[in-house]
This record gives structure tokens, C-alpha cells and sequence, in this order.
């Protein structure tokens, strides 16, 4: 072992060791005041009658976003509203999942009609992580066609270097290789077999930096992003908790241009330039499962700093960003209706974390062979 590698596996203990230290709940008292009954609200006025949760009062439907809703009423043991969610995408299983190449659309418009023709990889293991989770929780085989169809799809989009790629537009594959899909996926597949022990193979190759002690897009121009470090440490065992601290580095101190107040998060990536306010959620339900709920506190206080009303009378919620004149991830330009309208991925990971819910400890221990955990 190298001097520099011995130093830093040191520095990382110490760092892991202080990080992973549950604190006594029960002796806490959070020093924020949550805003859950009005985005809780949110959820349920905005409820279609199809069933279907719009990305926001004026935006498309979302199919990671209604995946996150199933769960958001799963979290307050409203079964019915969240089967509404899930009863509609099994009504299509013949005739949309099953079709031409197969998966669920991305996204559809308010009438469930599909915007377009593309099946993301990343929101149908989504889906299937929502199932899974009702599973569990109400011990119902209901929809267990569609859970099996679901894992035979995410299967058959593995390579041969043990890589998914992100989906299908139509009929034409969808090349990309995109980490946080693939996180999804080794997640919302059960167990442990050799689809799994292939994808960590590749994602020790081709996506680890030990230095960094985290998962990178493998994208030159945009190497790091942060939902890759809570998603990382939620949905892997044992995963070194350095990884969240790392994420310091897309913190940043703007003033909200929807909520008039100073507030701090974390942003997609390293410009800096926003908060995005999902990726907080996740950060705060990261280090609620790492046991740091004084770190839950802080990132929960300023989120709260940028909570909105909703268009609905007793809703409110977080806006996708906390500014225009900003990218999200990469250079793509964030619209006005992003930081002006709560939106349903913001308010879900919001309620993950004051309800202590994490989607992904479900299937966190996979216990997989000790040799193709390359994190440890």
C-alpha cells in the first residue's frame, strides 16, 4: 500500500467511525419546525382522478416522481392512494410495459397519455423500489406481475461489462451508461446474484474514485454529482460514510428568488450556481441512516427557508431550485417554472426524512461477497 493511500485510509476511519456514530435519538430534540401537514397536503390535492402525482401544478406526470408519491402515502399508511398510483401502471402492463422494446414511459401527459416514446431505465427501478417497499410493508402480492416483469426488463438492459444502459427511446436502445441508474437498479433488484456481482464489477472499474471515496458519472465535463453520494451510501452496505461529508463541496449560500430568504444546500454539481432542493432531501435522509441527525436538523432547517405556497388552497411545498439564472446538472438552464412551483420530488425526499424513511433500506443488505465490495 502506498504511503498516501495508507494516510487517507486513516484520515477516512477516523471520518467514518465519527460519521457512522448513531446518536441517541431519543435524547434529541430537533431544532426546526417541520412544514410536513401542508406538503403533505400537496400530495393529496394534487392526486389525479387516474391516480397519477403531476411533477407539479403545472408540469407533465413524472414516473420517478409518481413512484416516490406511492411511497410518500405509503409513509402515512394511505395504501389506497398509493395503489391508485401503482394500479395504473398495471392496467398497461400488456399494452405499453410489455410492447415494442419494452418499460414504462418516462413521461405522460395529465390524461396518462405518454408524452413520448422513452423508457428510462433509472424511473422504472424506481417503480419497482416502490413496490417492493408495499410489499414489505403490507405483505400483498398484489402486483407482483408487475414487479417480475419490471426485474426482467432491468435485467435484460445489462452488458457485458456488467453495465446498464439507461433505457430505450422507442425501439432504439439508450447507449448511455448513467451511474445513478444504475445504483437504482442494483437496489430495486432483490437479493444478490450474478447481475448484481456484474454491475459492481463495472462500477469498480469504470465508475470508483477511491481518492474521492465515492461514485462518479464518468462524464468528463461533469465528473461529479451529488445525488450520486447519498444514493451511493443508501443503497450500498457499508458504504464509507466519507462519501456524504465529501459532498460539502456543492454547498453553497444563495438567496431563494421564490422564498425572499438567505438559505443553504447543496447544488447538482460543483458550479454551485442553485440549491436543489430533492438533493438536500437526500442528503438528509443519508445522514439520518448514518445515524447524524444533527446533520438531518441543519439540512432540514434551510430547506425550510425555501418552502412556498402551493396553488392550492393549504398546500406548500419546496420548488425544484432555489433560483433561476442557473443550470441544473451540467449546463442545462433551469426555467422560471422550476423555482416557482413546489415540485413532487422535493416535497417526497422532504417527507423521507421527517418521517425517517429511507426507500433504499429495504434491499441495503444485499451481503454481498466481501470481495466485490470495492468500497471496503
Amino acid at each position: 500500500m502506498k504511503i498516501h493511500h495508507f494516510v487517507l485510509f486513516c484520515f477516512l476511519s477516523i471520518g467514518l467511525l465519527s460519521c457512522r456514530k448513531a446518536e441517541n435519538k431519543a435524547d434529541h430534540t430537533p431544532s426546526y419546525s417541520f412544514e410536513e401537514s401542508g406538503i403533505k397536503a400537496w400530495f393529496y390535492e394534487n392526486q389525479l382522478s387516474n391516480g397519477l402525482i403531476p411533477t407539479c401544478d403545472s408540469c407533465p406526470v413524472s414516473l420517478y416522481d409518481n413512484a416516490l408519491a406511492a411511497m410518500v402515502f405509503q409513509v402515512y399508511g394511505d395504501y389506497p392512494r398509493a395503489e391508485a398510483i401503482f394500479d395504473f401502471f398495471n392496467a398497461r402492463l400488456e399494452s405499453e410495459f410489455l410492447a415494442d422494446s419494452g418499460g414504462f414511459h418516462q413521461f405522460r401527459h395529465w390524461s396518462g397519455n405518454p408524452v413520448r416514446k422513452h423508457q428510462w431505465m433509472g424511473d422504472n427501478a424506481w417503480l419497482l423500489i416502490a413496490l417492493n417497499n408495499y410489499q414489505a410493508r403490507t405483505g400483498s402480492a398484489k402486483y407482483q406481475d408487475l414487479q417480475i416483469a419490471l426485474e426482467e426488463w432491468l435485467r435484460k438492459l445489462q452488458r457485458a461489462n456488467g453495465a446498464l444502459i439507461a433505457g430505450f427511446d422507442g425501439n432504439v436502445p439508450n447507449n448511455i451508461l448513467v451511474s445513478e441508474g444504475m445504483i437504482d437498479a442494483y437496489n430495486a433488484l432483490p437479493g444478490y446474484d450474478d447481475f448484481h456481482a456484474n454491475l459492481l464489477e463495472f462500477l469498480s472499474v469504470e465508475r470508483w474514485d477511491s481518492s474521492q471515496q465515492s461514485i462518479h458519472t464518468g462524464w468528463a465535463p461533469f465528473p461529479h454529482a451529488l445525488d450520486l453520494h447519498p444514493w451511493a451510501f443508501c443503497a450500498f452496505e457499508n458504504f464509507p460514510a466519507f462519501t456524504l461529508q465529501n459532498a460539502d463541496k456543492y454547498r453553497n449560500n444563495p438567496f431563494s428568488m421564490a422564498s425572499r430568504k438567505w438559505l443553504e444546500g447543496y447544488c447538482f454539481d460543483e458550479d454551485r450556481d442553485n440549491v436543489w432542493f430533492e438533493g438536500c432531501g437526500q442528503m438528509a435522509v443519508a445522514y439520518q441512516s448514518a445515524g447524524n441527525y444533527y446533520r438531518v436538523d441543519s439540512i432540514l432547517m434551510e430547506m425550510e427557508k425555501g418552502i412556498i405556497d402551493g396553488a392550492k388552497a393549504g398546500t406548500c411545498g419546496l420548488p425544484y431550485v432555489s433560483n433561476g439564472q442557473s443550470t441544473r446538472f451540467g449546463s442545462d438552464p433551469i426555467s422560471d417554472l422550476e423555482f416557482r412551483r413546489p415540485f413532487a420530488a422535493a416535497n417526497a425526499w422532504y417527507l423521507f426524512a421527517v418521517n425517517h424513511f429511507d426507500p433504499f433500506a429495504l434491499e441495503r443488505i444485499k451481503n454481498a461477497p466481501p470481495k466485490d465490495r470495492f468500497w471496503e
